[in-house]
């Protein structure tokens, strides 16, 4: 059976578009969790008693900054969406940009970790936090 050559373009448009969306650039994953070992370095006030708990230190946030430097300004979301149980941050990233510094932050930690990605950079991402499963997504849009 033969096919219309309207029917092979449109297959080929499909394909190609396909191949450019798998091609597409995108951030590193977070990695979802990190190990921190805490240490109390005071006294505890008269009456209590220190006792250390197990804490989970998933990843809670992603942000973007030009720098590496924690004194730097995270890059501001272009749009965002929510309130609700799960809301999202959407950032766009300008082709001349040729380098963000991604930072993964954790729950229950001053510790985050933040890595250097150099271009080309995915055009747009979001950030989505789910306040019922408690995650975040990096997605592209």
């Amino acid at each position: 059976m033969r096919q219309s050559p309207i029917a092979i373009a449109l297959i080929a448009v499909t394909s190609l578009s396909g191949a450019a969306q798998a091609q597409s650039p995108q951030f590193p994953a977070c990695p979802p969790t990190i190990e921190v070992a805490q240490q109390f370095t005071g006294a505890a006030p008269e009456g209590w008693q220190v006792v250390p708990r197990p804490t989970d230190r998933r990843v809670a946030d992603i942000r973007f900054q030009n720098g590496p430097s924690p004194t730097e300004p995270f890059i501001a979301s272009t749009s965002g969406s929510g309130p609700g149980p799960s809301w999202s941050l959407h950032y766009e990233f300008p082709a001349s940009l040729a380098a963000v510094h991604m930072v993964c932050i954790y729950a229950n930690t001053a510790f985050s970790l933040v890595r250097e990605v150099r271009g080309p950079l995915p055009p747009r991402a979001s950030v989505t936090y789910d306040h019922v499963r408690f995650t975040v997504t990096l997605s592209y849009p």
